[in-house]
């Protein structure tokens, strides 16, 4: 055509189109500086006209010309420009535009068919080529499609089969770590992290996943509760979480039992990330539904304590859910309190676990268990019924089990247990003065080294923890409510004199002679009745240490309270709930005697 310049743009959307290639006589391959430029734009109505009628336009004179972009004209030297389009059936799909930067340049009729023919045959290269783009495109994403199908078939039978071997999903989570290539975490119903577990080229020492804290915040449990069965959700990063979370609520029995959560950290959250996830919980739904009752159960206990713990659900539904887990309310309780040597351990579901196995195998039953500020919680059930004394039970048993996982490498912490646990209502209580007793304990290391691995009693560390009581004198005041609370109930209900022998037993420094002088009655009435505060309380009154902490609580509360009114008919309710704190009747301070005629 005897001109020096060319460049051919491409639609990219209904108007416009973008330069893709180009060659100058003078500067050789342009490609880079028309790759900048956007023709169709408003004001460009050379490309319209070019467009409307799919034919070729010429102007003259392009810097002055009314129909063009002049700025862009005289920046790049257009004298005379012919644009050509390059045509799909009556679709205008690109356009060539010919001129000689810096020269006029007359066009024949004949340089007009040239450039029409020469379109012609661009247009069936570039439609051949989008062709071939689109097919090299759906069979990668034919791939894909097939790759992430397989993918999630393996992830789905794994899970199956951990299920299926009763064992958690805590060790699903490295096969999901290897297939996410990012942090994921295990976290039970009240959001507490039962397990996670990272590539190792993250370094993390510490667990990366949500708090209960932040499962707590009002966005957070809102974007949770309204979360489809078996479907994900993201948490856009905020300044309480730090980057974005995937999390997945893992759903059984139209109740949420867990969450699995992928964290966002170095590398992009993706859709096969949501895809992996919502496989696994679904997964586990519907199996947990094909399982019979026990299996259930033995999904859902550690999820039941949780709810304890946190105080979820009414006390009314308790023996139901209790019943549903597997838990029998006729028998005996004890809270054990683990300490984590190592908090942030990636395997610290499995060594539950295997603490859990190893206490069933020497002759305890742990019939839950979960983690909590730091340490592990069992719940141990007796093999009697009734709220007996279970201490030396689970004493042989846990030693037992502490022992032969020790032997197995596996490090764990000092112990405790708990009093009996006259109703399950109590766990949040226990679970809390086990706390405040593990908190003296890590203050004095060699009584944590005397100890490790023997179990060590809340009734041994009683009057220490009311002394340290982090709580204070309000603190002390609902201890010693707690201890006396069942025995002012039974006098309440029975007409019976209970807490009035206490008294008069420590008044008499714990004689029964003088005391059943002082009560005027006989001293088999004052055994029985101190075998029942036995049976009824944490009290132990063959115990000098038990004894001194029902004085120090008759003390606390003398100090506080009137003297009046010891047997009256508002005796103390059962207080698990901090709230009641001041809202109890008075007691006096001395037993009220009875003579006999």
């Amino acid at each position: 055509m005897g001109v020096s310049r060319c460049s051919v743009y491409l639609r990219i959307t209904n108007g416009l189109f973008q330069g893709r290639a180009g060659y100058c006589a003078r500067e050789g391959c342009i490609d880079k500086k028309v790759s900048r430029l956007v023709s169709g734009v408003q004001g460009d109505q050379f490309t319209s006209e070019i467009v409307q009628g799919a034919t070729p336009v010429l102007v003259q004179n392009a810097a002055t010309d009314p129909r063009t972009i002049q700025k862009t004209m005289r920046r790049w030297g257009v004298c005379d420009m012919l644009g050509v389009p390059l045509v799909v059936g009556e679709e205008v799909i690109g356009i060539i535009y010919a001129d000689s930067p810096g020269q006029h340049h007359r066009y024949q009729d004949a340089d007009v068919s040239l450039a029409q023919a020469f379109a012609g045959l661009a247009t069936l290269v570039v439609v051949q080529s989008w062709r071939r783009e689109q097919a090299e495109a759906q069979r990668e994403k034919l791939e894909r499609r097939t790759e992430d199908l397989g993918l999630l078939l393996t992830v789905g039978d794994l899970a199956t089969r951990l299920i299926s071997e009763r064992r958690p999903l805590a060790d699903l989570l490295r096969p999901l770590v290897t297939i996410i290539d990012k942090p994921v975490a295990v976290h039970d119903a009240s959001g507490a992290t039962v397990a996670w577990a990272a590539p190792q080229r993250d370094s993390l020492k510490a667990a990366p996943g949500l708090t209960p804290e932040e499962f707590e915040l009002p966005w957070v449990a809102q974007a949770l509760s309204e979360c489809p069965e078996d479907a994900s959700v993201v948490l856009k990063a905020q300044p309480r979480l730090r980057y974005r979370r995937l999390v997945v609520p893992v759903v059984v029995s139209d109740a949420v039992s867990g969450y699995l959560e992928v964290c966002e950290l170095g590398r992009r959250l993706t859709a096969r990330d949501a895809a992996v996830l919502e496989r696994v919980a679904r997964t586990y739904r519907l199996a947990r539904h094909a399982e019979p009752g026990d299996g259930q159960a033995t999904c859902d206990s550690s999820a039941f304590l949780s709810g304890l713990l946190s105080r979820r659900g009414e006390p009314e539904s308790l023996p139901d859910r209790a019943e549903a887990v597997g838990i029998d309310l006729t028998h005996a309780h004890v809270l054990l309190h683990v300490s984590q040597v190592v908090p942030d351990d990636p395997n610290l579901g499995g060594r539950r676990e295997s603490v859990a196995d190893v206490i069933g195998r020497a002759g305890g039953s742990c019939v839950a268990h979960t983690s909590r500020h730091g340490a592990d919680l069992f719940l141990i059930e007796s093999s009697r019924r009734g709220a007996a004394d279970i201490s030396d039970e689970v004493a042989g048993a846990v030693d037992s089990a502490l022992r032969a996982v020790e032997a197995r490498g596996e490090q764990v912490g000092f112990v405790i247990a708990s009093h009996p646990l006259r109703s399950l209502q109590e766990v949040p209580s226990a679970a809390s003065r086990l706390e405040q007793i593990a908190e003296i304990l890590e203050k004095v290391p060699s009584a944590v080294n005397a100890w490790a691995p023997q179990i060590v009693h809340e009734r041994d560390l009683q009057l220490v923890r009311l002394i340290a009581n982090r709580e204070g004198l309000q603190g002390a005041v609902q201890d010693s409510r707690g201890l006396l609370a069942p025995l002012l109930e039974h006098d309440r209900v029975h007409d019976s004199q209970l807490v009035t022998t206490l008294r008069a037993y420590l008044a008499a420094q714990g004689r029964i002679r003088p005391t059943a002088l002082g009560l005027a009655v006989h001293e088999n009435t004052v055994r029985y009745r101190l075998g029942r505060i036995r049976e009824l309380s944490s009290v132990e009154p063959e115990r000098l240490d038990s004894l001194l902490g029902a004085a120090a609580a008759f003390q606390i509360l003398d100090l506080l309270e009137s003297r009046e009114a010891v047997s009256s008919a508002t005796a103390l309710p059962l207080l698990d709930d901090p709230c009641a704190i001041g809202q109890q009747p008075p007691m006096s301070d001395a037993p009220t005697v009875t003579r006999r005629a």
